[in-house]
């Protein structure tokens, strides 16, 4: 029961801190990630890993890796150590976390290759530091080209909205003109209509002028 207790459980769960380094939690204070979800994310894996009876996963933890590696650095800082051995597939999980990783930790390797005078290191950290300028000139470049196909895309809106309007402003244009066309037609005809009407008058009054003169001229007659 001893042994089940205290070795299989409390010394995996002490040997889980040590391997996973994860006292410090240095990823977090050093703001390796880029963002701070991925920040969180780790940070989450690692609370779960807590309460775990193995330390495989821990040790596996981008979040415990970047903490071994700051580790590192600050013992290659420290002149009065010596760093004797460590881990030499350092760089391998950083080119599979490019997108996630801050470029200042591939300074913090090159800064231990160089402490160290470890040339393969440094010839991994300085490939490693070409494929993340690449990555990020690939970024760069693609949000380039979003932007200019934003700009693309609002211009053709815009051109697309100018030329509704102009249609629309056309269509106004010829409504009023078919409007004023129908009025001066009407206008035409109630004048029209007002000079015939008048022209009856005229001759009606002309009729009853010769008739009244042929009268005034009967009875003149007769006297």
């Amino acid at each position: 029961m001893l042994k089940d207790i205290f070795i299989d459980k409390s010394l995996k769960r002490l040997e889980r801190y040590v391997v996973g380094v994860l006292w410090g939690e240095a990823f977090t204070r050093k703001g390796y990630f880029k963002s701070s979800q991925d920040t969180q994310k780790f940070r989450e894996q690692l609370e779960l890993d807590k309460d775990s009876d193995s330390y495989n996963h821990a040790a596996t933890n981008l979040g415990s890796k970047l903490d071994f590696v700051n580790l590192i650095k600050t013992l290659s800082d420290d002149e009065s150590v010596e760093i004797i051995e460590y881990d030499k597939n350092l760089i391998s999980f950083v080119n599979e976390q490019l997108e996630i990783i801050q470029p200042k930790f591939i300074k913090e390797l090159e800064k231990i290759a160089e402490k160290t005078n470890d040339s393969t290191l440094l010839k991994q950290v300085q490939l490693t530091e070409d494929s993340f300028k690449q990555i990020e000139k690939e970024k760069e470049d693609a949000l380039i080209r979003e932007e200019e196909e934003r700009k693309r895309r609002i211009d053709a809106e815009n051109r697309a909205y100018i030329a509704e309007q102009k249609r629309i402003e056309a269509e106004r244009k010829q409504r009023d003109e078919k409007d004023r066309r129908k009025k001066a037609e009407s206008d035409a005809r109630e004048n029209e209509l007002k000079r015939r009407e008048e022209e009856v008058k005229r001759k009606e009054e002309e009729v009853k002028r010769k008739e009244a003169e042929q009268k005034a001229k009967e009875e003149k007659d007769k006297t």
